[in-house]
């Protein structure tokens, strides 16, 4: 966490306009009313934690239209205290991200994130400005650059099975803990569990890499994916609820 909004490099670049980022605990109204009167970007995204009973009140005093775009579930899981499991397609493997199959990962990431609206799309301010073919666009981006070979720490596994790549999933890992990041499955796969191939697979390589805590989270609709994340030894841990403003100066 810090004091101030961070730009979003590639979502600025993405829409043409400065969207800045910030994520805390607790919401200061007054710390929020001077970040957004300094005019710094033109829309501030907040991710909070959703236990601050007074959060709506704060917001409603701030005398701004805000936009609440989406509600993510954390888990976490402790490593050491689980053993390796085996994928539930056991002919299936996970191969690392690299020049040979990028464009797979391009083509998996479209497909599974096309269908699915993102957080711009409850903010009226970027309906017109940003299709969800960009913003599956921009994910698909950002994803590629989890490589080891790029940047210690960031990985990024595709899910082969049969012949097929079929789903991917987005890690990374410092100070002893392990994030995924993203994960996804083509719709066109037809055989259940590849989730729970992916889950197993990054909590076998936390355990391998001699992590503590592993974390993933899942926007609160997923039931799906909160399935499968209660099914495989992964608590609740925390909530989120995320947050536009837009400046009303730049609109």
């Amino acid at each position: 966490m810090t004091d101030r909004f961070v730009l979003s490099e590639m979502e600025s670049r993405a829409t043409s306009l400065n969207i800045g980022r910030w994520s805390g605990e607790r919401l200061d109204k007054d710390w929020l009313a001077e970040q957004v009167n300094q005019g710094t970007f033109d829309i501030y995204k907040l991710s909070l934690e959703a236990n601050d009973p007074e959060l709506y009140q704060k917001l409603d005093q701030l005398n701004l239209p805000y936009y609440l775009v989406g509600m993510v579930q954390e888990y976490r899981v402790n490593f050491k205290k689980i053993p390796l499991k085996k994928l539930y397609h056991e002919d299936a493997s996970l191969v690392l991200l690299d020049d040979t199959n990028r464009e797979e990962l391009r083509k998996l990431v479209m497909s599974s994130f096309h269908a699915v609206p993102g957080s711009f799309f409850q903010n009226p301010w970027l309906v017109d400005r940003f299709s969800m073919h960009d913003q599956s666009k921009l994910l698909a981006d950002y994803i590629s650059g989890f490589r080891p070979d790029r940047e210690k720490g960031k990985e990024c596994h595709l899910l082969k099975h049969r012949g097929q790549y079929v789903g991917f999933i987005v890690n990374e890992h410092y100070n002893n803990l392990g994030f995924a990041r993203y994960a996804g499955v083509s719709p066109g796969a037809k055989a259940p569990g590849y989730y729970i191939d992916l889950v197993r697979f990054i909590q076998n390589c936390g355990i391998n890499y001699d992590l503590e805590w592993g974390f993933a989270s899942a926007q609160i609709q997923n039931t799906v994916v909160h399935k499968v994340y209660m099914r495989e030894d992964m608590i609740p841990y925390k909530s989120y609820i995320n947050i536009h403003i837009n400046n009303p100066h730049a609109q």
